[in-house]
């Protein structure tokens, strides 16, 4: 019985560094212990083959879906990477316009339009003969080579002030809440306007009040209006 235990050492030993089956270790076997060690001892060592081929499998699976991982995440890579590509493709395109648009406001800088006079420390023009509604003012005031007014603070209103007759008509300017009611934004720069004197009890959107005008020559001189209303409007130019 010793030497059958002793048998089960070795064999098991020696199958742990192989996964085919030997038919030597089983001759070993028989010669050593006899059949009844055999019979004890097969048993055992069929179920390490198992053991050991069921670990190879294994092993091999999880290659697998390691490799399938990493294909995966390459992929998305390519994909990122085209991503990026295009979206510095656009970027560069914004970039060409923004330049593009830069050279178009410095060569309105260098040229004051006939129509622009002085005052202060800019340039003007006030429109005292046609009246117009606040988008055909704007559009105008594009066609000189400027933008409707934009008031930047009380200096330049007070500045303006001595050559506006409000005996005849009001005066657009370019701040209005037309893209979202209540934030009033400057035409020419697409941000918050710096400078907005209003009425007293204004503005107060009635009627679908959404652009801005002159009104009076007081301290506080702004109101809104229906953007379709008729009145006077007051350009000024890009050189300063």
């Amino acid at each position: 019985m010793g030497k059958c235990i002793i048998a089960i050492l070795i064999l098991t030993s020696m199958r742990s560094l192989s996964y085919a089956e030997k038919p030597t270790h089983f001759d070993y076997a028989q010669k050593e212990c006899g059949s009844y060690c055999y019979k004890l001892l097969k048993p055992m060592l069929e179920h390490i083959g198992t053991m050991q081929q069921y670990s190879k499998t294994c092993n091999t699976s999880q290659v697998g879906n390691i490799q399938d991982r990493l294909n995966h995440l390459e992929g998305q890579m390519v994909t990122q990477q085209e991503k990026a590509g295009s979206c510095l493709t656009a970027i560069e395109e914004i970039k060409c316009n923004l330049v593009d648009q830069e050279k178009l406001i410095n060569i309105h800088k260098k040229s004051v339009s006939k129509p622009f006079q002085k005052i202060g420390s800019n340039y003007y023009y006030i429109e005292k003969n046609t009246h117009m509604n606040w988008f055909a003012a704007a559009h105008k005031c594009t066609d000189y080579g400027g933008h409707l007014l934009s008031l930047d603070n009380e200096e330049e209103w007070s500045a303006l002030k001595p050559h506006l007759d409000f005996s005849k008509s009001f005066y657009w300017v370019d701040i209005n809440d037309l893209a979202k009611e209540g934030q009033y934004i400057s035409l020419t720069t697409g941000r918050p306007a710096q400078y907005i004197p209003w009425k007293p009890n204004e503005p107060n959107n009635v009627g679908g009040e959404h652009c801005a005008r002159l009104e009076n020559n007081k301290q506080f001189p702004l109101n809104d209006l229906r953007c379709y209303d008729m009145a006077f409007f007051i350009c000024e130019s890009f050189n300063k």
